[in-house]
């Protein structure tokens, strides 16, 4: 699997994932080389458009618990609502730079990727200055290497602001003074086992590859106590998709199966 995949988390407090296989060690990384197909690699787009999904939760009610959304401004009351569990902007189109990543024959070594914190108006920059090859011209010829990518420098522009506009959601969301973001390329599942996350709130997107995957909250304790990397409940996130998961210490409630 190759998957690029930009997450936020807030900085509020100090903690770690349940899910810490996601976390890649900061070190140079050897050379990858992965086999993939167009059709692995392929966009994936929405099904016909639907409205907010509606779950039966324990045969009393219609609670709304996740909740598909065209506007982003729309995401806090959504996340904050205490039926919803996972709030999903469905961009209704999507970066050129996502349609580049969908080429098989980019080198995954040479992918973009980016770990720090920051706040909505340093991003940018420091992500220019990690990504971008004609941001420092005074350079060894080892460093010019090290900046080497697989995108040119319109596409990476586009995808730094692609990241600008969504620390600057979760920001206005979960309102610290700065967020972590962790670009990455994934050659695995990311986590053994599926989880809820140990966080008040993750922002996921995917830029290559398979989307993140999700079970509905009704079958979420079956999923979890099987301790299986698949199940046949999961469903799947699209390309076009920026989701807001809640986690385990979102008010000290249950948090979003992933």
């Amino acid at each position: 699997m190759t998957t690029i995949s930009p997450e936020f988390e807030d900085c509020g407090d100090e903690y770690s994932s349940s899910c810490e296989e996601t976390t890649l060690p900061r070190r140079k990384k050897p050379k990858i080389v992965v086999d993939v197909s167009h059709n692995f690699l392929a966009v994936v787009y929405p099904e016909p458009k639907q409205d907010n999904l509606r779950i039966n939760n324990q045969g009393d009610k219609n609670q709304e618990q996740i909740s598909f959304l065209e506007d982003p401004n729309d995401l806090i009351d959504s996340i904050c609502s205490d039926d919803v569990q996972l709030a999903v902007w469905r961009r209704s189109k999507l970066p050129g730079f996502i349609h580049k990543l969908s080429d098989p024959s980019l080198d995954p070594s040479l992918l973009p990727s980016y770990y720090g914190k920051v706040t909505p108006t340093t991003v940018a920059g420091l992500m220019r200055e990690k990504l971008l090859s004609t941001t420092i011209t005074a350079e060894s010829q080892e460093e010019k290497k090290s900046k080497k990518v697989s995108l040119s420098n319109s596409y990476l522009e586009e995808l730094i602001e692609n990241v600008e506009q969504m620390v600057d959601i979760f920001d206005s969301i979960v309102g610290e003074d700065s967020v972590h973001v962790r670009l990455e390329c994934l050659t695995d599942n990311g986590c053994a086992f599926w989880h809820q996350d140990t966080v008040p709130i993750r922002m996921v997107a995917t830029y290559r590859g398979p989307c993140t995957e999700y079970v509905l909250p009704e079958v979420s304790q079956e999923t979890l106590s099987n301790r299986q990397h698949d199940s046949k409940h999961a469903k799947s996130l699209t390309h076009h998709d920026v989701a807001l998961f809640k986690g385990r210490e979102f008010v000290e409630e249950e948090g979003m199966t992933e």
